[in-house]
């Protein structure tokens, strides 16, 4: 996994190729985005202006 974050020429979704490896992929990150999300509500004052601020630049 490592080659993959330190590889700054491909992008780590071409890898992403076959069904199997996006059901993994999509099993690992699942937990992280709820982990992220928790952070965000618990530690930022107003976290939809956050999210908003994501898609607004």
């Amino acid at each position: 996994m490592l080659f993959l974050i330190n590889d700054s020429s491909n992008n780590i979704s071409t890898k992403i190729n076959t069904i199997k490896l996006s059901n993994i992929t999509y099993i690992l990150m699942k937990p992280l985005e709820w982990f992220f999300l928790m952070c965000l509500y618990l530690f930022c004052n107003k976290p939809e202006e956050k999210i908003k601020q994501q898609y607004n630049n």
